[in-house]
């Protein structure tokens, strides 16, 4: 409809030099500094007055209570970076849903609510994890990438497991419960954090830490960065999802959701 709900996000220093209580003069500062964003701006209009949010991160103490429970996007945010709120909101639905048709109001449900108010804690923490690790790697392209690999290799996996009916083999958001894969996240993260400033060795080890759930042919240097709709990819990979090339090949055949072109750049 002609109408974008446009922001950004700083951190503490950039909001000082950027003076962002001065809402409408930092977002012009703001266009300003970074001149690829600010032709994308020239010809728009405010339609509202600008908000200014000193503080995004938070995170509520008490997730569930009697017969009530928060969404994962209401009981913490981390920042929109990779818009983890989304994925993670939709996971607290369906958790939920199933817990209301198992439990409705019995007695069975506060210790359901209990058990998912540690889950929800537990991806919220990953999320603010991968976060940090990419904001602390901001500096340094290549270690920023190398960890973005972890969240799109776990997100695609997680997507075509669900439309391949196999669910059983991820249900945590980032994959977090995966022996294989999740503690490789965490190292990885830790080891920006303490300074990795992006090498081909640590750009090797991601590659290998994602290799069970890459479906999608990410970490390719060859790639450069460009990662299309392939499902060549996912063929080739169909082993990670309990399935072989030939199987996966007469999937995307027929289902109504593979209906697009096999690449799409």
């Amino acid at each position: 409809n002609g109408i974008t709900s446009a922001g950004f996000t700083a951190t503490e220093p950039l909001a000082s030099e950027l003076n962002m209580a001065d809402k409408e003069g930092a977002w012009q500062r703001f266009l300003a500094r970074f001149p690829s964003v600010g032709s994308q701006f020239e010809k728009a209009e405010p339609i509202l007055p600008l908000i200014y949010q000193p503080r995004m991160t938070y995170r509520c103490e008490t997730l569930v209570g009697d017969r009530w429970a928060l969404l994962p996007s209401a009981s913490a945010f981390i920042d929109p970076l990779f818009s983890t709120g989304m994925p993670l909101a939709l996971l607290g639905i369906e958790r939920l849903g199933k817990i209301i048709e198992r439990c409705g109001f019995s007695s069975t449900l506060r210790p359901a609510l209990d058990e998912y108010a540690e889950i929800t804690r537990v991806e919220a923490n990953g999320a603010a994890a991968l976060v940090a690790g990419c904001y602390s790697a901001f500096p340094h392209f290549a270690p920023f990438i190398d960890l973005s690999m972890f969240y799109f290799a776990a997100a695609s996996y997680s997507e075509m497991a669900r439309r391949t009916e196999n669910r059983h083999l991820v249900r945590r958001f980032l994959a977090l419960d995966r022996a294989d894969f999740a503690p490789h996240l965490l190292h990885s993260i830790e080891q920006v954090l303490a300074g990795e400033k992006g090498s081909t060795a640590f750009s090797e080890e991601v590659a290998r830490a994602i290799s069970p759930l890459n479906i999608a042919g990410l970490a390719d240097p060859c790639k450069r960065n460009w990662y299309g709709v392939d499902f060549e990819d996912t063929i080739a990979n169909a082993s990670c999802l309990e399935s072989t090339p030939e199987a996966m090949r007469d999937l995307f055949a027929t289902a109504p959701w593979a209906q697009i072109p096999s690449r799409v750049d």
